[in-house]
């Protein structure tokens, strides 16, 4: 775990991880603040109410009155944190850190004042222990300001307590319990980072497996799923815009009889050597994919006619420059302008041409009437 912590010390990983420890605290503390609040205001009503109730008292019920307040405000603001304010959000750590601070405060100055009616320090130990359950803050931190504290309540304690006995008991066990806090937070908190990264580890490699039934992973371009899916929903999308594209098919010549000749790894070198090609003159707002074996597919947007016949005829000329054992690359194709049909038959009539352009001797892209000549 030590390696862990190690690694994530100086970068931008170790920022994120105790931001989200740090928005996490911040919301189970709401509950916690919610509770003290009205256990505070319930105690603020029996000792008002109490037929013996005394105006000596009234450092009690002050402090009482005080913490319903500020219990009151901090529940507000984490509501506010939870319906999104960009503020808190950015500082959760300090807010989560300044929850810790009156939290731990008041249960010292609370131990204080309870010396008057009871020998009794455990609202300040069980206030402790909630801290840890409830805050994923750094070690060190949280460490600092439990010392802090616990000097402010050994120092303090004589004053309210008189009683020897009870002022030893009372510092040694606040001592033990804020020892054994921190030690049980080191724990916890080494837990929460072992959990983060185990966590962003299984949500990336969600994602890669993901990306693995999206793409072929020869060429890097979408498979044939992928791509009879985008056709469908660029339809879809156009249809509301009515802005027509391209759907572009074009089938590699003679690749079984190269695979023969030559053995499948310089089909495979074709492949990658047409996808890279093809790449290269995608657009932000084009779409390719490999829709066979020896197939490919582009979806061409925001281009006019001309220049999508330019475009090919550049690719023609990039993917025929391949050299390797003297084979003359190629490849047929079929070019067809979008016209309200559906992804089927539009699919059909470029595959139609591409068979068009085979038996018109290879080596040439033909095209709908509404294109005009092929390439």
């Amino acid at each position: 775990m030590r390696k862990v912590l190690n690694m994530i010390k100086g970068s931008n990983k170790h920022s994120n991880l105790l931001h989200y420890l740090a928005v996490n605290s911040v919301k189970r503390s709401q509950i916690v603040l919610l509770l003290l609040g009205i256990m505070q205001f319930i105690q603020l009503n029996l000792y008002v109410i109490r037929p013996n109730s005394k105006l000596a008292d009234i450092d009690i019920i002050l402090l009482k009155v005080i913490i319903v307040l500020v219990c009151t405000f901090f529940v507000l603001i984490i509501m506010l944190f939870n319906r999104g304010n960009q503020f808190l959000f950015k500082h959760a750590e300090t807010l989560s850190l300044s929850i810790v601070i009156v939290m731990i405060t008041w249960a010292v100055i609370n131990s204080f004042v309870a010396q008057k009616i009871t020998s009794d320090i455990s609202i300040y130990l069980l206030v402790l222990f909630t801290i840890i359950v409830v805050v994923r803050t750094r070690p060190w931190v949280l460490s600092v300001i439990l010392t802090v504290t616990y000097i402010f309540f050994y120092i303090g304690m004589p004053y309210f307590q008189t009683n020897q006995d009870f002022l030893v008991s009372h510092r040694a066990n606040g001592l033990v319990m804020n020892i054994v806090a921190i030690i049980i937070n080191v724990l916890l908190y080494k837990y929460a980072v072992s959990d983060y990264f185990i966590s962003n580890d299984n949500v990336l490699k969600s994602a890669e497996i993901g990306r693995l039934y999206e793409v072929d992973i020869l060429t890097g371009l979408y498979n044939h799923k992928v791509m009879y899916s985008i056709v469908t929903t660029t339809i879809e999308n156009e249809l509301d815009e009515l802005k027509p594209f391209y759907l572009f098919v074009f089938d590699i010549d003679d690749l079984k009889k190269i695979n023969k000749d030559y053995g499948h790894h310089t089909g495979d070198e074709l492949l990658i050597h047409i996808a890279g090609i093809i790449k290269k003159y995608l657009k932000v707002d084009d779409i390719a994919g490999r829709y066979g074996d020896d197939e490919f597919m582009m979806i061409i947007r925001n281009m006019r006619a001309d220049a999508v016949r330019t475009m090919i005829i550049r690719m023609r000329a990039d993917i025929s420059k391949y050299s390797n054992r003297n084979i003359k690359l190629t490849f047929s194709g079929g070019l067809v302008k979008w016209s309200y049909e559906d992804q089927d038959n539009l699919i059909a009539t470029a595959y139609e041409l591409v068979a068009q352009s085979k038996e018109n001797g290879r080596n040439q892209v033909s095209s709908n009437r509404s294109i005009g000549e092929g390439v």
